[in-house]
């Protein structure tokens, strides 16, 4: 029997707004609802990054059938109750997430609440590290586990202290912010940076992709190749073929899309690493081209950074900016319908550690046309057309054939499908699995 610490801080993080609920969430969220059911094996949840991630991890196990969870998972100690003064936190944190989603109508904090709970949050983690040292990470559970998991988060000073023979699995999803820093804050490099100085030649890594990996083992070629395992991602079940006219109709209806015509989607955060404005500049040349009048083009997806220079992208020309709609955060439960209903699904984006949207559009059967950069060939491989991400003409072509070649584009749908059936979250817990048991062997050994 493996005993697991599994880090679901990132779960805690999600709750504060839904619009954070992608990419190292999803994979969160779906590793610990497998990792559950595993055979063989013991799971328990701990939140060690900072007090509110604590908190609100709690708010998730809550939300998730809490009960449950901490008869078969050992998580008692997230819903144990807590210090009356952290008590006290708890529920103003959950006053200032109320107040601040209240005020919004997607249900996102504006920047001044989240200033709030920052400067909160370092007071209380300041306060519970100096009086309740366990209440964030439990020594006792450490000692006595044999993996200690952290999808995500760097490991605790206080997890290496008194982990004794525990082995430590980090969860590597992509070396953006070091390879591509303009893309990213100095903030994001730098804890990326600081993550990964910190493994040891003793820790062992999962990578979501063959090409993360190739990513990690140029950067730290101290590290040994056997440590680093891949275990790929995969689409939640509930991204299959929608055929349900009511649903789609409603979907379309909720985000402002014409119930009557043909659309383009692409989908992720809008900023620039995602290359949107090529996928504009593409949609611009082909209905300049082709003289085209009824197709629209769908781009679902938070602001990002930078997100002007893309609403100012699709303004240059009078025929795009009528027909180029920005849905804003798109629910997870709207998603399947919107990848059904479009024509094809386009995902230009210049790098991806592994390209989580682009595996959920095949699921849903539709044609996607993606870039042949890092990982995205290894997601699609022959179920996809792949273009450079600078080539412009490319991709209006790769939408002018999916428009107008009704046999092409059914034909490389159904290609999706079976490429998209061969990645599960089964899959993926077994890979993980393995890796626990390789480190639990040579822990044994």
């Amino acid at each position: 029997m493996i005993q697991v610490l599994f880090d679901i801080s990132v779960l805690g993080f999600g709750m504060i707004s839904p619009q954070v609920r992608t990419g190292v969430y999803q994979v969160v969220e779906n590793l610990a609802r497998s990792l559950l059911t595993a055979p063989d094996m013991t799971v328990s949840f701990c939140a060690p990054a900072t007090l509110l991630h604590h908190l609100l991890a709690r708010r998730w196990l809550s939300e998730n059938g809490h009960e449950r969870l901490a008869a078969t998972t050992g998580a008692r100690d997230l819903l144990a109750p807590l210090p009356p003064v952290i008590r006290l936190l708890d529920i103003l944190y959950s006053r200032i997430i109320g107040c601040g989603q209240a005020r919004t109508p997607d249900g996102s904090l504006p920047r001044r609440w989240q200033d709030l709970l920052t400067g909160v949050n370092r007071l209380s983690t300041a306060v519970a590290n100096r009086f309740f040292p366990d209440l964030l990470l439990a020594s006792e559970r450490i000692a006595t586990a044999d993996i200690y998991h952290s999808p995500f988060h760097p490991f605790p000073d206080h997890a290496r202290q008194v982990g004794g023979g525990c082995r430590f699995v980090l969860t590597v999803h992509d070396l953006i912010p070091i390879k591509f820093p303009e893309y990213f804050s100095g903030k994001n490099t730098r804890a990326l940076t600081t993550t990964l100085a910190a493994l040891t030649p003793k820790d062992w890594v999962l990578c979501v992709s063959e090409s993360t990996r190739r990513d990690l083992l140029e950067y730290r070629p101290d590290l040994a190749p056997e440590r680093i395992l891949v275990a790929h991602l995969a689409a939640a079940p509930r991204f299959a073929p929608c055929q349900d006219d009511t649903r789609l109709r409603a979907v379309r209806q909720r985000y402002g899309i014409p119930g009557d015509v043909p659309y383009v989607l692409g989908l992720g955060t809008l900023e620039p690493r995602k290359n949107v404005t090529a996928t504009i500049r593409a949609f611009l040349a082909l209905v300049e081209q082709e003289k085209i009048d009824d197709m629209h083009l769908v781009l679902a997806g938070p602001l990002g950074w930078g997100y002007e220079e893309i609403h100012a992208a699709a303004r240059q020309s009078e025929a795009v900016r009528q027909r180029t709609i920005f849905t804003g955060y798109v629910d997870d439960t709207d998603l399947p319908a919107l990848y059904s209903g479009a024509l094809a699904f386009v995902y230009p984006s210049r790098y991806e550690g592994f390209g989580l949207p682009v595996l959920e559009a095949m699921a849903c059967g539709v044609p996607v046309i993606t870039t042949s950069s890092s990982s995205l060939p290894e997601v699609v491989g022959d179920a996809g057309i792949l273009v450079d991400p600078d080539d412009i003409d490319g991709l209006a072509e790769a939408m002018r054939r999916l428009s107008q070649d009704e046999d092409f584009r059914h034909r490389l749908g159904k290609l999706s499908l079976r490429r998209a059936a061969q990645f599960s979250w089964d899959k993926t817990v077994r890979q993980t699995i393995e890796c626990y048991r390789r480190a639990q062997s040579e822990k044994s050994g």
